[in-house]
């Protein structure tokens, strides 16, 4: 896209860079002039402060939206801050959260015998504790029979 002249159909005015509203030349740094737009947008849809991450990103947002393109962060440095780097990170990690609270469903037994199941949060623990258990070493070397009673096997289901 560089040099491509902004037309009336190519963009949207809430997240157009100056140089794009103006019928300048456009360039990368445009593109990160919406993105900056975007995070912007992400910011102020937290409910809480969110501490260093939303501050974080507060900063990314502003450098992002600067009238000129060449005080804008490049697409490869806005990457490399942390609050983006770590983004897939804790994408991956609520993903991970999510789907074991999906298919996990531990639970212990009362004295009387009923079972009783434990909480979305508590099972996700439990479950990521014994996925992780099975791809340790330590899980193929147990002996049969030691931990009996783990598992699957112990009210899981």
């Amino acid at each position: 896209r560089p040099g491509a002249v902004a037309t009336s159909i190519g963009f949207t005015d809430e997240y157009a860079a100056p140089e794009v509203l103006a019928d300048l030349r456009t360039s990368a740094a445009s593109d990160m002039y919406s993105f900056g737009c975007i995070v912007d947008d992400v910011v102020q849809q937290t409910v809480d402060d969110g501490g260093a991450a939303v501050s974080e990103l507060k900063a990314l947002a502003q450098a992002l939206k600067a009238a000129s393109c060449g005080d804008r962060p490049t697409a490869a440095a806005a990457a490399s801050t942390p609050c983006i780097r770590n983004a897939a990170v804790h994408a991956v990690q609520a993903a991970e959260t999510k789907a074991y609270k999906a298919y996990a469903r531990w639970s212990w037994q009362r004295d009387d015998g009923t079972f009783e199941e434990y909480d979305g949060a508590v099972n996700a623990m439990i479950e990521k504790a014994y996925v992780q258990f099975r791809e340790s070493g330590f899980y193929k070397s147990t002996p049969a029979g030691a931990g009996a009673g783990a598992g699957a096997g112990a009210g899981a289901g």
